[in-house]
């Protein structure tokens, strides 16, 4: 699970730590379970969440809830056909880590 990845030689690192996740699997359709989310941030973890294909489910994504320090989102999951555009979201106290 995405919560081990805080334990054993990944725990002690003093670097900028920084984890990209699928909020769904464009394969399978499984969710990823974003419950782990807040310990990691707890753990100074950084977290992207690739959210393309969950902001296209009404309901399933929920900004204020998560706490994803970026986001990212696809306009061709949300639109249906290529339009090349994407946005990267990023909270507000991220920001000037970019």
């Amino acid at each position: 699970s995405v919560a081990q990845i805080i334990e054993g030689d990944m725990a002690n690192l003093t670097a900028a730590k920084l984890l990209a996740i699928p909020g769904e699997s464009n394969f399978s359709g499984l969710k990823t379970d974003l419950s782990c989310l807040p310990q990691l941030r707890k753990e100074k973890w950084r977290i992207l969440l690739d959210a393309s294909k969950l902001a296209c489910s009404p309901g399933a994504l929920d900004l204020k809830s998560c706490c994803a320090d970026f986001t990212v989102v696809s306009f061709y999951k949300i639109f249906g056909y290529p339009t090349g555009l994407g946005a990267l979201l990023a909270r507000h106290d991220a920001a000037p880590l970019l």
